[in-house]
């Protein structure tokens, strides 16, 4: 999923009152605003698209994330290759994916794009995967989702398959009939 809306960031500097007689208090720079490079927790970023905006040349990889709606930033992988890149890993796996959205297998494995059968099926929570959306609805996504499936038994050949859902606010991994693809 690639989030394109940019989550303003507010920041409130203290003001410094001297009150005439009390003496002279030093004006003191703000600190510099951290940079959301996604490189590190203290600069995660609000989404993969926002670190392939700052930096076009930003490899495939893990990267910190947190939008408004998260209480701590998470590593999360990113593609920033495929399709203009700007792309986060939400699931991977052959067999066994799970249609209730509570999530299935161990989220750091989501750490890399390796499609090995032996990693076996991995799915953020619905929680989780909402919470990387900030507040935008799985409808408004300018881009929708890609799904990149083995295109042959043995995992040789891939095909990406892109899906909007219209009908899809919050996010939920049995789209059946309720959210025509």
């Amino acid at each position: 999923m690639r989030n394109t809306h940019r989550i303003p960031l507010v920041m409130i500097a203290a003001a410094t009152v001297v009150l005439n007689g009390l003496g002279h208090v030093p004006s003191q720079s703000a600190p510099p605003a951290p940079v959301r490079d996604g490189l590190s927790e203290a600069g995660a970023a609000a989404s993969c698209w926002e670190i392939k905006q700052n930096d076009p040349n930003a490899p495939d990889g893990t990267y910190w994330l947190q939008t408004p709606t998260m209480n701590a930033p998470g590593r999360f992988f990113c593609d920033q290759t495929s399709d203009g890149g700007g792309w986060v890993l939400i699931g991977r796996g052959t067999d066994g994916w799970e249609t209730w959205s509570q999530g299935k297998g161990a989220p750091s494995a989501l750490a890399k794009r390796e499609r090995r059968p032996a990693d076996g099926t991995v799915q953020l929570s619905h929680e989780a995967v909402n919470g990387l959306l900030g507040s935008t609805p799985v409808s408004e996504l300018p881009d929708g989702m890609r799904v990149v499936r083995a295109y042959n038994g043995r995992g040789t050949s891939w095909q990406t398959i892109k899906m909007r859902l219209p009908k899809m606010a919050d996010f939920v991994w049995p789209f059946k009939s309720a959210h025509p693809v």
